[in-house]
C-alpha cells in the first residue's frame, strides 16, 4: 500500500504514515495502491560498512534479531565490512532497518539494484523508537516481515562509500545500551 499524501510505500496495518504523518484512519478508502509504473518497484540492499561507535557484540545481535543470522556468521560478516548485510528489501524496508542500525552507531549505506549506494536517508522518522525505547510500530511489523529472503548467502565486498552523503545519516540518536536490551528481549517475540 502506499501513502495517498506522500506516495511512500507503507505497510497496511499503521494508522499513520510513518514518513509524512498523513492519517490513514479516517478514511482507509482513500489509501490507494499505486501501480508499479508510478513507484519505483526496485529492490534494494544494506552495505555494513563498519560498527562504527557501537560494539561488535550489538552489532552481531541486531544481524541475528534482524535478518536470522547465526552468531558466527553475523561476526563473520562484521569482520569483512564494508559488506552487504540484506537484500531483496522495499525501499521503506531498507529505510526502517538502515535507521534502526544507524541509530545505534552503525555506519550503513543502502544500495540498489545496480549495486549503487544511494541516500535514503530522507525517508528517515524522527527516531525509530518511541520514548520507552521500544520500536514504532511501523517499524517492528516491518522488520518482523523480513525473512530468510533477505539474508545473503555469500559475501559481497564494497568499497567503502563516501562519508558525506552515502552512510545513512539520521537526526535523532539515543544511548545504545538501552536500546540493546530492549531490542534483544523485547522483541524476539515479533520477529
Amino acid at each position: 500500500m502506499f501513502c495517498p499524501n506522500c506516495g511512500k510505500e507503507i505497510i497496511q496495518i499503521v494508522n499513520f504514515c510513518p514518513f509524512c504523518g498523513y492519517s490513514l484512519q479516517e478514511s482507509p478508502s482513500t489509501a490507494v495502491s499505486l501501480t508499479s509504473s508510478s513507484v519505483s518497484s526496485g529492490t534494494y540492499g544494506l552495505v555494513l560498512v563498519s560498527c562504527g561507535t557501537c560494539s561488535e557484540s550489538v552489532t552481531a545481535d541486531l544481524l541475528e534479531d534482524i535478518f536470522g543470522y547465526s552468531d558466527s556468521y553475523a561476526k563473520n560478516l562484521i569482520r569483512e565490512a564494508p559488506v552487504e548485510i540484506g537484500q531483496k528489501m522495499s525501499e521503506s524496508e531498507a529505510s526502517y532497518v538502515a535507521q534502526v542500525f544507524s541509530e545505534y552507531g552503525i555506519e550503513v549505506s543502502v544500495i540498489n539494484e545496480n549495486d549503487e549506494y544511494i541516500d535514503l536517508s530522507k525517508n528517515a522518522v524522527s527516531s525509530i523508537f518511541n520514548s520507552d525505547g521500544s520500536l514504532i510500530a511501523a517499524a517492528a511489523a516491518m522488520i518482523g516481515a523480513l525473512s530468510v529472503a533477505n539474508r545473503v548467502t555469500s559475501y559481497r565486498r564494497f568499497k567503502k562509500p563516501s562519508l558525506i552523503t552515502r552512510i545513512f545519516k539520521t537526526l535523532f540518536t539515543k544511548k545504545t545500551v538501552q536500546k540493546a536490551c530492549v531490542f534483544r528481549h523485547g522483541m524476539n517475540g515479533a520477529l
